[in-house]
């Protein structure tokens, strides 16, 4: 259990790491539910209105990405890039946002570890472990606030498009 009075070097560079995905997440998460409500002919009463919040989020980029291929084809196409890295992106923000972490080579924080339970191949739960390095994050941190700037981006067109605003 986490204790606050506890709090080590490594706890301080875990809450750092984590922290800056999660804060990410929900920035991008508020621009897959922009874009949602946007790209559809009338934002009140599509498919997808009300069902957002019950979404995990790989049903939200699944269903962003369904939206825009189906009434902004030529959107998804310009912003495609940023939809093809949502995927690594969900991956990533699971680890940190659900996953135990630690340092296994602590007080050296050049690689941060997650542990979780998922099926294996023959359809039992296995401990898995992925690392990652100090370089791999903050390469991917810079890549994925480009990809939620890209996608900002994208949710103000479509709500300047629906609501006429041409300047």
């Amino acid at each position: 259990m986490y204790d606050v009075t506890k709090e080590t070097a490594a706890t301080k560079k875990e809450i750092e790491i984590r922290g800056r995905y999660v804060m990410m997440a929900c920035d991008i998460e508020y621009c897959l539910l922009n874009i949602i409500n946007y790209c559809n002919p009338d934002p009140n009463n599509h498919e997808r209105a009300g069902k957002f919040k019950k979404m995990k989020m790989a049903a939200k980029i699944d269903n962003v990405i369904a939206d825009m291929k189906k009434y902004k084809p030529r959107y998804y196409q310009e912003f495609k890039t940023a939809f093809d890295g949502l995927d690594e992106f969900r991956l990533v923000r699971n680890d940190m946002a659900h996953s135990k972490g630690d340092f296994p080579n602590n007080p050296d924080f050049s690689i941060f570890r997650v542990v979780f339970v998922e099926n294996d191949s023959t359809g039992n739960e296995a401990v898995i472990y992925r690392e990652y390095t100090v370089d791999y994050i903050d390469e991917s941190i810079d890549r994925f606030a480009k990809i939620n700037k890209d996608l900002a981006a994208l949710w103000m067109r479509l709500y300047k498009e629906y609501n006429g605003i041409t300047a």
